[in-house]
């Protein structure tokens, strides 16, 4: 019998300024500054909910909502709003509404990337 697994990508994109802390004075990133990021996630699931989704496109896209337009330094709470940091940041705040839907665990976040520009890009890959 086969097994299947549903897989979707969601992405979006949001303007946002941050500072990042322990560099050098020099470096350009030491000083306030803004980036239009793309984010991607990719999740996967065996099952859909009732509606026939792995989780809602719209629930993927709130999370914009609170970093679009922000200054990432007092969103993420102190945290170093590195794309690395930032994509955790958005793999938490996505695991939190995958709990709100009773979603987590049948859910699997497979990876959320962040692009700061064109050509810099973190990845996050959960692994099982």
């Amino acid at each position: 019998m086969s097994r299947f697994v549903y897989t979707i990508e969601k992405e979006f994109r949001f303007e946002a300024a941050h500072v990042l802390v322990g560099l050098p004075p020099r470096h350009p990133c030491s000083n306030m500054h803004g980036h239009s990021y793309r984010v991607k996630v990719r999740a996967s699931s065996f099952d859909l909910d009732e509606v026939g989704f792995v989780i809602d496109f719209n629930a993927i896209s709130s999370i914009k909502e609170s970093l679009d337009h922000k200054v990432l330094n007092e969103v993420m709470g102190g945290i170093n709003p590195t794309a690395e940091n930032l994509a955790k940041f958005i793999f938490d705040a996505l695991s939190h509404i995958l709990t709100k839907l009773n979603a987590l665990g049948e859910v699997v976040l497979d990876e959320i990337s962040v692009w700061e520009t064109e050509t810099c890009m973190a990845t996050l890959k959960v692994t099982p």
